[in-house]
């Protein structure tokens, strides 16, 4: 397996890490203990971090830039959330932009050819 595979695998596994650990009850409660989600968060950051860096290297720049500034923006939106407004179809739309440019670039590492990263 090249190491664009597994770069995608372990991107496919920490979103799933993001989505169990954002977890919540009927009351909005989060569920999760706070560690994970830390874990969870710097763990996708740095992720996403190198996923940019790589898919740079190989000539998909769009991607390589849209990736860690939508993911921040995902994230910043989590505080930004208020009352029903025009905000929060932006927020939204960031959000799918978000989930879009992270599968698109999953997608991108694992066909990837190893040679092509330099890795192997």
């Amino acid at each position: 397996m090249n190491r664009g595979k597994m770069l995608a695998l372990v991107g496919i596994g920490l979103y799933a890490l993001q989505v169990w650990s954002t977890r919540t009850d009927a009351n909005g409660n989060t569920l999760a203990p706070d560690t994970l989600i830390l874990i969870s968060g710097t763990a996708s950051f740095i992720y996403v971090v190198i996923a940019g860096v790589v898919l740079w290297k190989i000539g998909h720049k769009r991607i390589a830039w849209i990736l860690p500034v939508t993911f921040i923006a995902s994230g910043a939106a989590i505080f930004l959330t208020a009352t029903p407004s025009a905000l929060n179809l932006v927020l939204n739309a960031i959000r799918v932009v978000a989930f879009a440019s992270y599968i698109y670039a999953v997608y991108l590492l694992f066909v990837s050819d190893g040679k092509r990263l330099g890795m192997g």
